[in-house]
């Protein structure tokens, strides 16, 4: 997460857009090319209008820590917009400012709706419901399903799978923590696309791809499913008007891994990806 209250947010963002500072967030998810793929499938109107995205598996134990990344993936596929908004729950207590799983709908002005489910199930990934076809992401690959075109009313019966719709063919996790012949560790496809669009960034003066503008309004997604737990579960609406909200991460993603583990063990973490190991 990029902070823990709207306001700190809020400071970070408006500081660099005042100093002409590109501000990036390390949202792995939203930055691999992998999902931007199934964004330009949708666009291309192949499929049609997207309507719904279902979230399999979504903020199972933290609506800060690990959601920040679903609801980035969530405002991707709506295209940015704003939320209207936002009903849902906690696990826990909805008075705890401290990050806990969650669930619930979000609607956003342009009419798209996102359903955030909790609980593991056999089905995992995310799906992307469209007039006429289905992209499905099992959280390695992407699978697209369609109508045919001569079809009226699409159903579920009637769509069949298009076998190589997407370029991909490695899962999205392909090579990470494999180690090459010079003994270094490979950090995997998010963490590359993660550092490629810092430098797509600079290079070509444009936003990255997880900017500080998408940061905060993710934390907001998070806060404003636990206030609708605190309003008996009533829909809230955004922006929130209390900017001091806060949802704390737990220790790991609060401070850094050598606070939270201590010196020694850190040490022995990060001999893990260096060479000479």
């Amino acid at each position: 997460p990029m902070a823990i209250s709207l306001k700190e947010t809020e400071q970070m963002v408006d500081e660099c857009e005042k100093r002409g500072i590109k501000l990036g967030c390390g949202d792995l998810e939203r930055n691999h090319p992998f999902y931007w793929e199934a964004k330009a499938a949708i666009d291309s109107g192949e499929i049609g209008e997207l309507r719904s995205i279902n979230i399999l598996q979504g903020a199972g134990t933290q609506l800060s820590g690990g959601g920040c990344q679903t609801f980035s993936l969530i405002r991707l596929y709506a295209s940015d917009a704003e939320v209207e908004w936002i009903t849902g729950w906690v696990v826990d207590d909805p008075w705890s400012e401290y990050d806990q799983g969650g669930s619930g709908y979000i609607r956003f002005v342009n009419g798209i709706e996102a359903f955030l489910h909790r609980s593991s199930t056999a089905r995992y990934g995310f799906e992307l419901l469209c007039e006429r076809g289905i992209i499905y992401c099992d959280g390695s690959f992407l699978h697209l399903s369609k109508a045919d075109d001569g079809d009226p009313h699409p159903t579920w019966i009637s769509l069949e799978k298009v076998d190589g719709a997407f370029s991909k063919t490695e899962s999205l996790h392909h090579e990470f923590g494999m180690i090459d012949e010079e003994g270094w560790e490979h950090p995997g496809g998010r963490q590359l696309s993660t550092a490629q669009s810092m430098i797509d960034a600079l290079e070509k003066d444009i936003e990255p791809r997880s900017n500080g503008d998408n940061g905060r309004r993710v934390l907001e997604m998070g806060i404003a499913i636990r206030e609708s737990h605190r309003r008996g579960h009533a829909p809230v609406q955004l922006p929130l008007q209390k900017r001091n909200l806060r949802l704390i991460p737990v220790p790991s993603r609060m401070y850094n891994k050598k606070e939270v583990m201590g010196p020694v063990d850190y040490a022995k973490e990060i001999g893990r990806y260096t060479r000479g190991r």
